[in-house]
């Protein structure tokens, strides 16, 4: 109604003043922001186009009303991401403090508008510099605890966030916090705003411990004051059971998970697509817990409402289906999971293609799955074909290609093709110190310095496996200790390379010794017990 009665203004004033009028170029202005306020932002930049255009031309390009229509259409054009060229947002910005004075409210609204569009934008240096410009004028104005120069402070931090400059963004958001608790109190909106942003921002710098207190306060406030499915405090738990995702607590962020997806389908809807991103969510710290039983059960539950919702070719079902073939893998319920992957690899190849992750990492499992049943010629053929896609010769530079590769070369030597396997492993331990820096017995580069000598003992290289199982024993030693169960391993393996080079009297005082260590350790009917 308001609409119509504001288009009919128009009208009459169109007709029977003309497009140039004053109060015609207001009518112009005024329906533009009004349809701006409905989020319809296309037919608003129609509108606030005439009142520009009309405002120049009659009152000129500094008259403050001319500026009030260049700045509301700087916001639309803004939101529908065609630009302004920047000298011309700028430019409004200085037009209007030259007009009405730097210290004029609108003045400092414009200028708040303008550095917000500029975050927006990704032009973070020129937000930050107006936005400490502005904090300056509105501190000495307003004083330095108002309302307004805090929502500046905290918009300033904020753009230093997106930026990438979390240290100084913290820096502010610590400074600010006690602030806010002080004049606008702990519960308010903007208080709890600003230390979950903290908390974000913690995350990002793994701080882990910091950011799982902070969020763990904002929660307990907001469950205070806040109804249990309030989209403020959906959102806070979602961020706690983020961090301590992160953080490896699983236990803690499967329980709120847990409590999140209870939440929303009761006020969301079992189908919701934030409902399913919390089940999708929760699969994932399960899978990371290793409590893979309740895993597989929601990654089912789960796979079942994306097929039937989204259909059999939806990208999210087909992710879901690699997350649940995964789950069952590490059940040891390897017929399921080769099932799921056989019907869904087909249909990634075609609807995502042979390139995309997705397809990569379906492969990537099927391989294990293969390895698992001891196909080793296929999990060879499929880890060769996901090398390929990715480039082995990012072995120095990306995880993911260091996996499949140790994948590889384990599939090799399970197929005795031991000089190709020891090839692979001696590039893994290249790589893992690239990408680790110096070699820890408790990183993948111990394990696969063991794979490695392991393979120099199955092509008769005994010197050079006993040398490696030397450098290996010593670190074990002093890392992890004497008796841990890989120290003992390793010490076993350098017995039966000690043997092999019938060097007899060290091979059985080493054997000798694993066996009374490991049968006190780890038991009489341990295999290494046994075995030694």
């Amino acid at each position: 109604e308001t609409e119509d009665i504001m288009r009919k203004l128009l009208n009459v004033r169109e007709s029977t003043f003309g497009v140039k009028d004053p109060d015609t170029l207001a009518s112009y202005h005024s329906l533009g922001s009004f349809l701006l306020s409905l989020d319809r932002p296309r037919e608003a930049e129609e509108y606030l186009r005439k009142a520009v255009q009309g405002r120049e031309m009659v009152l000129g390009t500094t008259h403050p009303e001319t500026l009030y229509s260049r700045n509301m259409l700087s916001t639309i054009l803004s939101r529908l991401g065609s630009l302004e060229d920047f000298e011309s947002q700028k430019k409004v910005v200085t037009d209007l403090c030259a007009t009405l004075g730097i210290e004029h409210p609108f003045a400092l609204i414009t200028m708040r508008a303008t550095a917000q569009r500029w975050e927006e934008q990704e032009r973070y240096q020129d937000s930050i510099d107006l936005y400490h410009e502005l904090l300056q004028i509105q501190s000495q104005i307003l004083g330095p605890d108002h309302e307004d120069v805090l929502g500046t402070r905290h918009a300033l931090a904020y753009t230093l966030q997106q930026s990438g400059d979390n240290e100084e963004a913290i820096r502010l958001y610590r400074e600010l916090i006690p602030i806010q608790k002080q004049v606008i109190g702990l519960e308010n909106s903007n208080t709890l705003i600003t230390m979950g942003n903290l908390g974000y921002t913690l995350q990002a710098e793994k701080r882990y411990d910091e950011s799982i207190a902070i969020r763990t306060e904002v929660v307990k406030i907001q469950e205070e004051i806040l109804k249990p499915d309030d989209p403020d405090l959906c959102s806070s738990i979602e961020g706690l059971a983020d961090v301590l995702k992160e953080a490896e607590h699983c236990q803690e962020s499967a329980d709120l998970y847990r409590r999140l997806w209870k939440i929303q389908e009761s006020s969301l809807g079992p189908e919701h697509e934030d409902t399913l991103a919390t089940m999708e969510n929760l699969g994932c710290v399960l899978y990371n817990g290793q409590r893979f039983e309740e895993e597989i059960t929601v990654e089912k539950k789960l796979l079942e409402i994306r097929t039937r919702t989204l259909g059999e070719n939806n990208e999210a079902t087909l992710h879901t289906l690699n997350n649940l073939s995964s789950g069952l893998e590490y059940l040891e319920k390897y017929d399921e999971a080769l099932t799921h992957l056989q019907k869904g690899l087909p249909v990634a190849k075609e609807v995502l293609g042979v390139d995309h992750v997705i397809t990569l990492a379906m492969t990537n499992h099927m391989a294990l799955v293969e390895q698992d049943l001891k196909h080793y010629d296929n999990a060879e053929r499929l880890h060769r074909r996901v090398l390929e896609k990715l480039g082995e010769e990012k072995i120095l530079t990306d995880p993911w290609v260091v996996k499949c590769s140790w994948h590889l070369a384990e599939e090799l030597f399970l197929g005795k093709k031991f000089e190709e396997a020891a090839s692979y492993f001696q590039k893994l331990v290249n790589a893992l110190q690239t990408l680790k820096g110096p070699t820890d017995p408790e990183t993948q580069a111990a394990e696969i310095k063991h794979w490695l000598a392991d393979t120099l003992c199955r092509q008769q290289k005994y010197p050079e496996a006993e040398e490696l199982f030397r450098q290996l024993i010593q670190k074990q030693e002093k890392v992890l200790g004497k008796e841990h169960k890989d120290t003992l391993n390793s010490k076993y393996r350098l017995g039966e390379a000690l043997y092999k080079q019938y060097k007899y009297p060290e091979a059985e005082e080493i054997c000798r010794q694993v066996f009374q260590d490991s049968e006190l350790v780890l038991g009489k009917e341990d295999k290494l017990t046994v075995y030694s």
